[in-house]
């Protein structure tokens, strides 16, 4: 919905704080087009760049709350805010329709527990202008991002990396340790540790706390996997809380749209969004040239063309669908573009959609929804069942390729870090902390999918954020919604995985909403073209010229180019490729 940003305790003029401010704003306005806000006193500067979906004429921010105590920054929605203000009507004098003023009521009758009833995804911080500290807080997936860094006693935070660098934080310097997590694990990437030193993102379900002394973190929310057997009335429960969802995420005083992909999760989405239309569904739908006589069956995470499925569902509910159509030409022209917004390195080649699917939906649509987090948080992800590749983060790690990958990091690097075997480590130690085992296969299935949600979705909702907002469009993520997630931590591996086949329950509460071919479907991720890895091979030979002292540093340039030279570059070793070339490009933009 919007870019929020501040600087706090900082022993600057008021006059450098809003130079500085104005230049966060530039770097956020992309997220927020319809307007800017700010808000200044001694200990503390505001910014907000507006996305109008809801109250169109107010609900403008930095907001104050009716007694002049507190102000507001918030980025996202809060779905059910309608009911929280029929809660707190007579407790706080309202000025508008906007969620965000039902957030500051919330927070100034209720304190911290307000987000004990919040239903949404969002990022925000309130400063007590009395107490002269400040709060943030994030919603239980991370939807919506909230980076920060700490300089002395400055406290300075954005929606994005890059507004924290255009803020005059300081001269960007690599972390080496995400360098080696990123090129390792791409998909695990970028959640844990920033791709710069001293830069750091709040957590998913976390709280923080600000005075000029110190900055406190704490859980608020913690997504749990289920254990028990569960029962049959886990397909009903969760069929009625993806209504009221879909429901609840089609409010806004602008049209909404969806995101189309023609596999269960989207195709379920449209379709109960259709009920909620006064007009016919704009959908958007993506696929690259020769699409069509693509063989995807050595694919390991594309199972099937999008395009029949989607064609099976525009039959079916009253859409208008717009096709976003990508030559190898568009693709390689985007990626240094791609490399620019995505402040954590693009991970996967299917960014390439979700920057299509954004450009195309930019000026039609505000808000779309989408089909995120579906399979992480209903056991959307096949591989999970081969017990070569759940048995450990070691075995997952190796099963992507890891140690290929490693072998691309220069000798130093790999003496020092040891970045396959620390990483797995690391993995070890957080699902242990969690309260999570190895030991049998049930227990080894649920640290695994609390893995999937912590890392793999992490970034999944990051790339999903970052490019949409870039063409300030706000995706919407009805499988996020608080009473879909109640549901779904109640709902075991066993049930997820039953038969043998990924995201039973899920299915089965789709069933009667989806045509059966799509019902069928074995997941599928978004299209990527698989003809790309020559082109990708002779983009990277040059820049690894022209980089050469960071290509020296950090890459082992024999390996590399060993890679370049591969007549034709298998699934793997073209997602690597493309990783390099997207690191490359990311370092030209953020470290010059």
């Amino acid at each position: 919905m919007c870019g929020i940003a501040g600087i706090l305790f900082s022993s600057a003029t008021t006059d450098e704080r809003e130079t500085r401010l104005e230049a966060m704003q530039r770097a956020l306005r992309p997220r927020g087009p319809d307007g800017t806000g700010m808000w200044c006193d001694v200990h503390a500067a505001l910014s907000h760049t507006r996305l109008a979906l809801l109250d169109l004429e107010s609900g403008h921010q930095p907001m104050v709350d009716s007694s002049g105590r507190h102000l507001l920054v918030f980025n996202g929605e809060i779905y059910n805010h309608i009911e929280l203000r029929d809660e707190l009507r007579g407790q706080y004098a309202f000025r508008t329709r906007s969620d965000s003023e039902t957030l500051l009521a919330a927070w100034t009758v209720w304190g911290e527990a307000c987000l004990e009833r919040l239903n949404g995804m969002f990022s925000f911080l309130i400063w007590d202008s009395v107490e002269q500290c400040g709060f943030a807080a994030r919603d239980p997936l991370g939807v919506k991002p909230f980076v920060y860094a700490r300089r002395g006693s400055e406290f300075i935070f954005a929606s994005e990396t890059k507004a924290i660098l255009a803020g005059g934080w300081g001269r960007p310097s690599l972390n080496r340790r995400a360098l080696a997590e990123y090129l390792v694990a791409p998909s695990l990437s970028g959640v844990q540790e920033s791709m710069i030193k001293g830069i750091e993102h709040l957590g998913a379900g976390c709280k923080l706390r600000i005075t000029r002394e110190k900055v406190v973190v704490k859980k608020w929310d913690e997504y749990r996997v289920g254990s028990g057997e569960g029962d049959h009335l886990a397909i009903e429960a969760l069929r009625g809380a993806l209504e009221k969802s879909v429901e609840r995420a089609m409010r806004a005083d602008v049209p909404v749209g969806v995101f189309l992909s023609g596999g269960v999760d989207s195709t379920l989405l449209a379709t109960l969004a259709t009920r909620h239309c006064r007009e016919p569904l704009r959908a958007f739908t993506y696929c690259f040239e020769g699409h069509d006589r693509v063989d995807y069956g050595h694919s390991r995470m594309i199972g099937s063309d999008d395009a029949p499925f989607v064609d099976e569902t525009v039959k079916r509910i009253p859409v208008e669908l717009e096709r976003v159509v990508l030559s190898q030409e568009m693709m390689m022209s985007r990626l240094e573009m791609m490399a620019a917004v995505n402040d954590r390195v693009p991970a996967w080649e299917q960014e390439f959609a979700q920057d299509a699917l954004a450009r195309s939906a930019s000026g039609r649509r505000k808000a779309v929804l989408v089909g995120d987090a579906a399979d992480e948080t209903h056991y959307g992800y096949h591989f999970l069942l081969e017990e070569a590749v759940s048995s450990s983060p070691l075995a997952l790690l190796e099963s992507f390729d890891a140690r290929q990958r490693e072998a691309c990091l220069s000798p130093a690097i790999r003496a020092e870090m040891r970045p396959v075997r620390r990483l797995s480590e690391t993995l070890e130690e957080m699902i242990s902390g969690a309260g999570y085992g190895l030991g049998n296969r049930m227990e080894r299935l649920r640290a695994m999918s609390w893995l999937v949600v912590k890392l793999w979705l992490g970034r999944l909702l990051h790339n999903g954020d970052i490019h949409t907002m870039a063409h300030g469009v706000e995706s919407r993520v009805p499988f996020a919604d608080r009473d879909v997630l109640v549901v779904a931590q109640g709902i075991s591996p066993l049930q997820g995985y039953d038969g043998g086949v990924e995201k039973r329950v899920l299915r089965e509460a789709a069933r009667s909403f989806v045509p059966d071919a799509v019902y069928r479907r074995k997941k599928s991720a978004l299209p990527c073209d698989p003809r790309l890895g020559p082109r990708y091979q002779k983009a990277l030979i040059p820049l690894l010229q022209e980089e050469k002292v960071f290509a020296e540093e950090y890459f082992d340039v024999s390996n590399v180019n060993m890679l370049c030279r591969q007549p034709v570059p298998d699934e793997n070793a073209r997602m690597l490729l493309f990783n390099l070339l997207a690191l490359i490009c990311w370092k030209r933009h953020y470290l010059g």
